[in-house]
């Protein structure tokens, strides 16, 4: 008997759920000797993912094949949050509206661990409260209209940010003000460790944010290659979407601690924040075997591509002061400038930066300017004539900043090579160190182990 059979026979209502056949038969169906309860071994996670991809490939339409392998993945790890050490969290893009980004959503509240959809989060805390309510097995927050929701320029979205960034890894907590009959108030930790997927048209969120998640682009079904969805007048839907449900929550009972303990290799150069990113989806794939581990490998060598692009670009998002050394420079005409000069210059030349049009919702002022400067080492100096007398900014302050910042030039390390040539990737496909599944051969080399 599999674990997956021994699951579904202490949980007879799942299994009498899963047993129910919709009338339009769900992928799979067709092979009923494949059916999960009849797997064993890493057939049960391949299978379990593929069925999975299947039902998102019917009804969304990506930019991308990959992007269904990834909104499968993030749909199947949260069923597994107390297994896994970190929670990417996904921001589901578009580049026009009507691209199915709610519905989207709609289809992952029905798959997901514990879903809760917010289209208004009216407290930071809400989160929190909401997790510890559920203890270890958390919970999946499903943001809708994270364009609007998460808007910089709203009360509380920053403390809002901060829970969504420190909740992606296991253990994670965040003091939170809970009511006390004696004091009126006291500060408790509260875990924040959750999955969140982001859906918006373009939503601005901080670099710190996108650093932790993995963003899938929809587009509109202009072609009618998709299937409706419709959860209202179709019930098979309903029915068909809770068998993939607790499919996955019999296969993550099954064979969380499995995957837990599977250690994969994952492709040079992926490593820090990026190798938090893909580390979870990794371990899946490792335990699956299959077509997994390949789309895996595919994802991470296509993010690394990615971040390279944007650095030869220059599009790789430096931090804030960074970024106003460099404008600062840019718009100093002469040695000295006169603060209000300088402040109303940086607010023109970039409105978005430092302007009205800013995450701050108001121009820059000369405390904000001091204020970042400051840590930096720049100061402020008086005119040294008596005619002026004003406070400025010298520009050979900021040019020594600079000059410390300077990234190298194309051709150094870590960017293309003087000659133009792409960096060369040595490619580790997504396996487990200690566990290759049986008929298939470790194809990967282990040159940088994962220490999750």
């Amino acid at each position: 008997m599999s674990a997956i059979d021994q699951y579904l026979n202490d949980h007879p209502e799942t299994k009498r759920r899963m047993r129910q056949r919709p009338s339009t038969p769900l992928p799979g169906d067709a092979a009923p000797q494949r059916t999960p309860a009849n797997c064993t071994g890493d057939s049960d996670t391949a299978l379990v993912l593929d069925q999975t991809r299947d039902w998102f490939a019917r009804y969304i339409r990506t930019q991308r094949p990959e992007d269904l392998d990834a909104i499968t993945l993030w749909a199947a790890h949260t069923h597994l949050l107390r297994y896994v050490p970190v929670s990417p969290r996904m921001i589901i893009d578009s580049l026009m509206p009507g691209a199915g980004k709610t519905t989207l959503l709609e289809h992952l509240n029905h798959l997901c661990h514990m879903p809760v959809v917010a289209s208004g989060i009216s407290s930071p805390a809400l989160i929190p409260r909401m997790i510890a309510a559920e203890g270890d097995q958390s919970i999946s927050v499903l943001i809708d209209e994270a364009d609007r929701t998460l808007d910089p320029k709203k009360e509380g979205v920053g403390d809002l940010i901060a829970v969504i960034n420190s909740g992606s890894k296991r253990g994670a907590t965040r003091p939170v003000l809970v009511p006390d009959k004696e004091n009126g108030w006291k500060a408790q930790n509260m875990p924040t460790y959750s999955a969140v997927a982001m859906a918006g048209n373009s939503p601005t969120l901080p670099d710190d944010t996108r650093s932790r998640s993995i963003q899938v682009f929809l587009l509109p079904d202009t072609s009618d290659s998709i299937e409706e969805t419709d959860w209202v007048s179709d019930e098979t839907m309903d029915t068909a979407s809770r068998r993939i449900h607790d499919m996955l929550a019999a296969w993550a009972e099954s064979r969380g601690n499995d995957i837990q303990a599977v250690r994969p290799v994952l492709p040079d150069g992926c490593k820090g924040r990026m190798k938090e990113r893909w580390i979870t989806f990794a371990k899946i794939a490792a335990m699956s075997g299959g077509r997994w581990p390949g789309a895996v490998t595919t994802l991470v060598l296509d993010d690394i591509e990615r971040v390279e692009a944007e650095k030869a670009d220059g599009l790789n998002t430096l931090p804030p002061k960074a970024l106003l050394v460099q404008d600062c420079l840019d718009v100093m005409q002469q040695d000295f400038t006169p603060t209000a000069t300088l402040v109303g210059r940086l607010a023109m030349s970039q409105p978005e930066r430092w302007g009205s049009e800013s995450p701050y919702g108001s121009p820059l002022t000369r405390q904000r300017l001091a204020k970042m400067l400051s840590p930096m080492g720049v100061h402020s100096k008086q005119g040294t004539t008596r005619e002026n007398r004003i406070r400025g900014y010298l520009r050979a302050d900021i040019e020594k900043v600079s000059q410390s910042l300077t990234t190298q030039p194309r051709g150094a390390h870590g960017s293309h090579s003087a000659h133009g040539s792409p960096p060369v990737h040595h490619v580790n496909h997504v396996n487990d160190v200690n566990h290759v599944p049986e008929g298939q051969e470790a194809s990967f080399t282990q040159n940088e182990e994962m220490d999750f």
